[in-house]
């Protein structure tokens, strides 16, 4: 029974606290000092901490996007400087097989917008085509360009026969 009394005594001092409690808050509320006994976690808002860390989360994510485009811009500039390079290649590639009679030279011009278009011309298996009455010409065509500290080069390599006898009705392939 003693017992049962200690613990009605000590619901009662429970009550009797929180009852204390509760009419201090509610004091405190109508005067204006309402102090919260909950933690900054149960608070609205985020803390510094918290602010800080999406900070850089987001910070990291937008550097590797950055980065991610810049080197798709690289090798689209790469890419264009290469296509125009191939284009002055092709050009003079043309130039040089529309000539009637080649001979054996070299050289180099240069463009207005900074391509080096160095061409040499050999007659190649002498040995070979003499016996059909032909020659047969190698020629090396490179266009070199300077972007940025790196100098770039595209090659194209072409033969060409030349002074073939036709026969009736045919025209004498050109390789």
């Amino acid at each position: 029974m003693e017992k049962r009394n200690a613990k009605v005594e000590s619901r009662k001092g429970k009550v009797e606290r929180g009852i204390a409690k509760r009419e201090s808050r509610i004091a405190n509320r109508s005067a204006g000092l309402e102090v919260s006994r909950f933690s900054f976690r149960d608070s609205e808002g985020f803390t510094l901490l918290e602010v800080l860390v999406a900070l850089a989360i987001v910070g990291i994510a937008v550097t590797m996007v950055l980065q991610l485009f810049s080197g798709s811009l690289r090798a689209v500039s790469a890419s264009e400087d290469y296509v125009k390079a191939t284009l002055k290649a092709e050009a003079k590639m043309r130039e040089i097989l529309t000539i009637e009679e080649p001979a054996e030279t070299s050289w180099t011009e240069a463009t207005a917008d900074g391509y080096r278009v160095d061409v040499v011309v050999r007659n190649v298996l002498t040995e070979r085509t003499q016996t059909i009455g032909a020659r047969l010409f190698q020629i090396d065509l490179f266009v070199r360009w300077r972007k940025g500290m790196k100098d770039r080069t595209i090659t194209l390599h072409t033969l060409r026969l030349v002074g073939m006898p036709e026969t009736k009705g045919t025209v004498a392939p050109r390789i």
